[in-house]
């Protein structure tokens, strides 16, 4: 489907097959603002993939 990614201060339209870098301690968030739904693939890079560094500054699921 297609969507939005909020990227520091940037809103970004995404579309099927698109890419999006996200550097290292940049803010972001996924949307779907479509009537479908959307898959994604998150692709980690370099030495560290834990995830206990993760900031959620706001989750409407309740996760810490």
């Amino acid at each position: 489907g297609k969507g939005k990614v909020v990227l520091g201060e940037s809103l970004i339209d995404v579309y099927p097959g698109q890419y999006i870098y996200i550097p290292k301690g940049c803010k972001h968030q996924i949307i779907n603002d479509s009537d479908g739904n959307i898959i994604f693939s998150e692709i980690q890079l370099g030495e560290y993939f834990g995830e206990d560094d993760i900031i959620r500054y706001s989750d409407k699921y309740g996760r810490k």
